[in-house]
């Protein structure tokens, strides 16, 4: 049974163009962007640990508050990421994932976020922020955080970039 904030979906707003890119079995996303007009200041994009319900035609909680802030940032389009692309609302049920390599999401990610003008928790290779911390100094989930908050520079140990790091503690 999947726990988590639900599956609730919005439609998206007028003006902005949504598409995602999962398998073909729809167990994974690889990748979700919205595009409007107005801004001017590029791309933000978003790495998070795993997609939940959004797709290329509704919103999830998640995905509207990170194209928010993206629109109050002053940016024109939003593209969100995983370290895993399992779709899922609840992280715990990662565990339960087989685990099969996933290539293809690697050089996804590491894509998307090197064509960015902004990200946010994301891995090496880039200039890093964040919205907030967790008590431990790992990236606090953008749901949640004010939209007052500015990004801040995230630093990740070096010893997370070997292969197996935990990103966020840096921990093996």
């Amino acid at each position: 049974m999947t726990r988590g904030a639900g599956n609730r979906s919005f439609e998206l707003r007028a003006g902005v163009r949504g598409a995602a890119r999962f398998s073909p079995d729809r167990t994974r996303r690889y990748v979700l962007t919205r595009r409007w007009k107005g801004g001017g200041a590029g791309t933000v994009a978003f790495i998070g640990l795993n997609p939940s319900t959004a797709d290329g035609r509704r919103d999830d909680h998640t995905v509207r508050t990170c194209w928010l802030r993206a629109l109050a940032w002053g940016y024109d389009a939003l593209v969100l990421v995983n370290l895993y692309p399992l779709v899922a609302t609840d992280p715990r049920d990662l565990r339960r994932d087989t685990g099969r390599i996933e290539q293809v999401n690697d050089a996804t990610v590491l894509g998307r976020a090197t064509a960015a003008d902004r990200v946010l928790a994301a891995e090496r290779g880039v200039e890093l922020f964040c919205l907030a911390r967790n008590r431990d100094g790992s990236p606090r989930h953008p749901r949640g955080v004010s939209c007052e908050l500015a990004p801040t520079p995230l630093a990740i140990p070096s010893r997370a970039h070997g292969r197996g790091g935990n990103l966020s503690t840096g921990r093996r």
